[in-house]
């Protein structure tokens, strides 16, 4: 397999500067195993689909977990106002004896 043409010119360009070629060869070639480590577009293009999916999928959440709550808290608020009814013919009846032996 031939060396690509813009790594041969890379070559030439750090012999051009003075490198040797063993060194021009050992840069071009760590450039290069680095550069293989970088995300493309298609890389990047994937994550950003991934993550509008994951955003949706969170509002879908969400909004199941918001319709949940407020059913709980629908059912507390009835408990409470029962309570409180109670609570209140409680004290009538109460304050109504007191009355009656008061008399």
């Amino acid at each position: 397999m031939g060396m690509p043409k813009m790594d041969y010119e890379a070559i030439e360009d750090l012999q051009t500067e003075g490198a040797s070629k063993e060194l021009a060869q050992a840069i071009v070639r760590y450039v290069h195993e680095k550069q293989t480590h970088l995300a493309t577009k298609a890389d990047l293009s994937e994550l950003r689909t991934e993550l509008v999916e994951t955003r949706e999928s969170l509002r879908t959440e969400m909004v199941a977990l918001e319709m949940r709550l407020n059913e709980k808290m629908t059912a507390i608020q009835t408990k409470l106002i029962i309570w409180l009814i109670g609570t209140a013919i409680g004290i009538v009846a109460l304050v109504a004896t007191i009355f009656q032996w008061m008399k």
